[in-house]
């Protein structure tokens, strides 16, 4: 049958086996605060065999022992005491103490220290790794902000120049410093969304589209770039690819032309060409896009770390390709977050056919297709525009008023209220960081004015451009967001929406 204890003295030994083979230190104490018993890993723990009958004080530092004393004496009075402690130099003990009567029927307690050292190096490693994470997206945040702010100045002017009926010699210079700019910007995007998918920040946001028509566009606006390259760049739709479908438009878009950049970048004579279909693979629609050039080729070994960040393909000081080494790493994540991916085929000296897999999900709706159309003068409209920089708010204002708008100009937040209480105004376009009075309690304190313009639609035109910046200007109250440099087009599109749907919202009010 076995042992079985058949006296108090034999199940006595038995507990003190049991206590002296726990991993974890064990120990009573009198309400004197002296040791009635330690097992045998708390006498390991303070090095000492000769513990019973004896105090803190010979083993601990009096800071310590006040610690242990004051959580003693809540035991000592009944209750219970889960503590974190250091014992000792090293070690991090996470006690727990309870009250328990003594043979003499005297208050005592028995404690159990479980070491949570390494838990805690590991907690504080954490810390300081998400510290470390929050510094360099801070870093990041505003070094997107201070590159973004002077290079709207340059493009903004340059677009006004374009725009100003030069002779052919100077608009091909304002050519150049469009395009080196824009090159600047894209190099400055290709950063930022490497952090985001890094940090997995990034969140795709479906939409309805039309796919055909978004890859006809997508590869339109390279063919400038191929032109000036003498290369032929051609698209080639299945009819399944005409279809509409729901998915990520800008994050497709974004991938296209990346792959269509590179292949003209590495394409010297001959072309590109661009095919897309969509196959049905276990009931689910997959876009497929191949893209197709004439161009330097790879080897092997170049294609296996050909995805890999901050990888080029020619690494030597004399290459002649340029670029972060971002953009084909970009695109693959961006695809396998659209449960897709990027493969590559390629052979040195004759050129390479990249080709993404999209998944593609049902449109829930019938998409109606914009067409591009002139941009119509819009006499009459008023619009605030609150930016502590004054370039800024020249490049604005020389956007907008060839189409009619009148420009009102603030220098921050406090200015712009009292311009909303002089004057009327169809839209306000409202910078973040400004002195005195920032874009966030501004718009605040416009929503909460109760005065008639309390609703007039707000544009954040920020150098903001981290991940859930649009989120917050929006939440804030804001209308709409526009990231600098702005484009010109895109700043009066916005504006016109915002205006017609503050407009088409004070009709239905008033019906």
């Amino acid at each position: 049958m076995g042992f079985l204890p058949e006296n108090r003295a034999e199940l006595n030994d038995l507990l003190v086996e049991i206590l002296d083979k726990l991993p974890d230190p064990v120990f009573i104490k009198n309400s004197e605060h002296v040791y009635v018993y330690a097992n045998a890993a708390y006498v390991r723990l303070l090095g000492c065999s000769d513990i019973v009958g004896k105090g803190d004080e010979l083993f601990f530092p009096p800071a310590q022992i006040a610690i242990f004393h004051e959580e003693d004496r809540k035991v000592f009075a009944g209750q219970q005491s889960l503590n974190e402690e250091e014992v000792g130099d090293s070690m991090i003990a996470l006690t727990k103490k309870v009250p328990i009567r003594l043979p003499d029927g005297s208050m005592g307690l028995i404690a159990v220290i479980l070491d949570i050292t390494t838990y805690k190096k590991a907690e504080a490693k954490a810390r300081e790794l998400e510290a470390e994470s929050a510094a360099k997206s801070q870093f990041l945040a505003n070094m997107s902000h201070e590159i973004r702010t002077p290079l709207n100045g340059v493009l903004g002017m340059a677009q006004a120049l374009a725009m100003s009926g030069l002779p052919p010699t100077q608009r091909e210079k304002v050519d150049i410093l469009l395009e080196s700019g824009r090159t600047l910007l894209g190099v400055v995007n290709d950063i930022l969304d490497f952090a985001k998918i890094a940090s997995g920040k990034t969140e795709l946001a479906l939409e309805d589209v039309d796919v055909g028509l978004l890859l006809t566009r997508t590869v339109d606006l390279f063919q400038p770039k191929a032109a000036e390259k003498c290369l032929s760049l051609s698209l080639s739709l299945h009819e399944p690819a005409r279809g509409c479908f729901a998915v990520d438009a800008n994050r497709l878009r974004q991938c296209i032309g990346n792959l269509v950049a590179n292949a003209i970048k590495f394409t010297d004579a001959g072309g590109v060409s661009v095919s897309a279909c969509v196959r049905e693979a276990g009931g689910v629609s997959v876009l497929e896009v191949s893209v197709r050039d004439t161009g330097i080729g790879m080897t092997d070994e170049q294609t296996q770390r050909l995805f890999s960040e901050f990888s080029q393909v020619d690494e030597s000081s004399t290459r002649r390709f340029g670029g972060a080494g971002l953009g084909l790493a970009i695109t693959q994540r961006l695809a396998r977050l659209m449960d897709g991916d990027v493969t590559v085929e390629s052979c040195p000296g004759e050129g390479s056919t990249f080709t993404l897999t999209v998944r593609l999900a049902s449109a829930l709706r019938h998409v109606v297709v914009e067409e591009d159309v002139a941009l119509p003068v819009d006499a009459g409209k008023r619009i605030l525009v609150a930016d502590d920089h004054p370039v800024n708010r020249m490049v604005v204002r020389i956007f907008l008023s060839p189409h009619g708008y009148d420009v009102v100009e603030a220098h921050d937040g406090q200015h712009a209220l009292t311009k909303l209480e002089q004057q009327a105004f169809d839209l306000v376009l409202m910078d973040a960081h400004m002195p005195v009075m920032d874009g966030i309690e501004t718009v605040r304190r416009i929503r909460a004015s109760g005065q008639s313009w309390a609703r007039l639609p707000v544009i954040a035109l920020t150098a903001d451009a981290m991940p859930g910046d649009r989120d917050r200007y929006l939440g804030a109250g804001m209308n709409g967001y526009l990231a600098k440099p702005v484009e010109h087009i895109a700043l009066v599109r916005a504006i016109m929406n915002a205006i017609a749907a503050s407009e088409a919202a004070v009709g239905e009010a008033a019906a």
